[in-house]
């Protein structure tokens, strides 16, 4: 593992603000029955990850995985854009 695949400070315990947002946000629409399914990739502060799911039969299965397809591309190219290594960030800092 290279220093770059590394966090920065994982001794950091600060909390996300923008994530407690939210995650206050998605509480409040869960209790009051406007989400009804969740897939989940969750960054501890060691800097593992865990995955889930809660599903309810009323959401669509093949939906739900097709916009888990389209999110994983968006990150992918959000990654090679911030990390600068890529043909599309190449293009988009050389002019």
């Amino acid at each position: 593992m290279s220093a770059k695949d590394t966090p920065s400070d994982i001794k950091d315990r600060a909390p996300n603000k923008e994530l407690v947002v939210q995650l206050e946000s998605f509480l409040k629409q869960a209790k009051s029955g406007e989400i009804r399914s969740m897939i989940t990739v969750i960054g501890w502060n060691d800097d593992c990850v865990t995955t889930g799911w809660v599903y309810d039969n009323r959401s669509s299965p093949r939906r739900l995985l097709a916009q888990l397809v389209m999110t994983q591309h968006d990150f992918i190219v959000n990654i090679g854009l911030h990390e600068g290594d890529t043909v599309l960030s190449n293009a988009l800092t050389d002019g």
